[in-house]
């Protein structure tokens, strides 16, 4: 015998309260035990030489799901997201011929939306491309100690 649910009112209401009260699962998976990549290795020895504490795998939810960011600062508001040249489309390192495939546009949607949610979640977020890493560290620290004296700067006007 075939039983066909039917959809009434109620149960439309009920699952409208549902979904708006309802608060994201805990994330699923994590990458915090895995192996990171040389870039990331590199970034969070760089925040180990500055003597920076710092937490792997930070995320935060957003809708009913979660935006998962690389390194997080633990005495600051502040993430770090460390982007592969090729996998997040460097401009720099693509010739003028060259286009983004549809890997780098989705990762490059997904880097605009995750900004976004840093940013209503009141973090700052910095961004450091794999290249900047290899060719100039000193420029990565530089910016990191840019971005948190402008973090302090703004938490003592706000006090």
């Amino acid at each position: 015998m075939n039983k066909r649910r039917l959809v009434t009112k109620d149960s439309v209401k009920r699952l409208r309260k549902k979904l708006t009260d309802s608060q994201p699962a805990k994330p699923r998976w994590s990458r915090k035990n895995s192996k990171r990549t040389w870039c990331e290795q590199a970034v969070q020895d760089l925040l180990t030489e500055m003597k920076l504490p710092f937490d792997i795998e930070i995320s935060l939810p957003f809708k009913l799901s979660w935006k998962f960011y690389d390194i997080g600062l633990t005495d600051y508001p502040i993430l770090i997201e460390v982007d592969g040249d090729y996998w997040h489309g460097n401009k720099e390192k693509l010739s003028e011929e060259q286009r983004l495939n549809w890997m780098q546009m989705k990762n490059k949607q997904n880097d605009t939306l995750k900004n976004w949610v840093a940013k209503q979640k009141g973090y700052t977020l910095i961004r450091i491309w794999e290249n900047d890493i290899k060719e100039n560290p000193t420029a990565v620290r530089a910016k990191i100690r840019r971005v948190i004296r402008e973090v302090n700067s703004l938490k003592k006007e706000e006090e």
